[in-house]
């Protein structure tokens, strides 16, 4: 962290199933939107630097043209701390 909006948009296009963002069978995904979220979260995790924490978003789903995260869990700690 952080990681760049063209490094995440990188990141995303090596997946073997970025072409399936990109319309295969019908289906497309905003991928540039979510390497926006991607850059957004190592900014929040560039924040939280030396501290414990964790964060968990699954799943994170397409639908009605915005990305969704259904279920989402973090936790933060101080540094030394048990959770």
């Amino acid at each position: 962290a952080p990681c760049s909006r063209e490094d995440a948009l990188g990141m995303l296009e090596e997946l073997t199933i970025f072409p399936a963002m990109s319309g295969y069978r019908g289906l497309e995904a905003d991928a540039q939107a979510l390497a926006v979220i991607i850059e957004k979260i190592s900014w929040l995790a560039e924040t939280f630097d030396g501290e414990e924490c964790q964060l968990d978003i699954n799943p994170l789903v397409w639908k009605d043209d915005n990305w969704i995260a259904l279920d989402a869990k973090i936790v933060l700690c101080e540094k030394n701390n048990f959770c």
